[in-house]
């Protein structure tokens, strides 16, 4: 009798640990500061973040992303960290997708700064033109006026194995904005043009 209230008792506990770690695992999310170069844990409902891990969790852990960060050293000089591995490299890491775009070099040393190969991961494919682009450059190559309407594939290029996954087999995306704010664009991009026009006549 009394060997089952142990067992009766212990169980109770292991299962109330295991309710609290479920809880917890529902509640906080484990991500990476690239600022910090140290992992967090997220508060979903309060916002709120702490660097140490939750008590609730005891012996366990959150599973993180397998995934390549863009980082920069203290010369601004990008290279790229996956935390789950702790691997390091000065390149692009083989099997990901890289942004396609060219931008300036703003690292480089000297008074020119070269034009090269965009450091960032890719974050979509546009069906438009079949190129890779991650978000800032994205933005930069399209206004809101021709986002609407351009329709695109979701990739994850910083993860492992990247450049394996057939994009044509996935699901269109396209980007939503508000009417206004898309006239606004249309009509910004428009003027943009009719003084690109301008100048282009005056020159001749």
């Amino acid at each position: 009798k009394h060997a089952a209230s142990v067992l009766g008792l212990a169980y109770r506990k292991w299962h109330a640990r295991k309710v609290l770690r479920q809880k917890c695992y529902e509640r906080f999310e484990k991500k990476f500061s690239e600022k910090y170069c140290a992992y967090y844990y997220h508060n979903r409902l309060t916002d709120d973040i702490i660097w140490e891990k939750p008590k609730s969790l005891g012996s366990y852990d959150m599973q993180v992303i397998n995934e390549w960060r863009p980082m920069r050293d203290n010369q601004n000089f990008p290279y790229y960290y996956n935390p789950n591995t702790m691997m390091m490299s000065w390149k692009i890491p083989r099997h990901t997708v890289a942004c396609e775009e060219k931008v300036f070099h703003t690292w480089a040393f000297g008074h020119v700064k070269p034009k090269g190969p965009c450091p960032n991961f890719a974050t979509r494919r546009c069906n438009e033109d079949m190129r890779f682009y991650c978000d800032s450059c994205w933005e930069t190559k399209y206004n809101v006026a021709q986002r609407h309407k351009l329709w695109w594939k979701p990739v994850a290029g910083c993860e492992p194995n990247s450049d394996k996954i057939m994009y044509d087999d996935l699901d269109d995306k396209l980007d939503h904005f508000p009417e206004d704010e898309i006239a606004a664009a249309q009509a910004e991009w428009e003027a943009k043009k009719k003084k690109e026009m301008e100048t282009s006549m005056f020159d001749l």
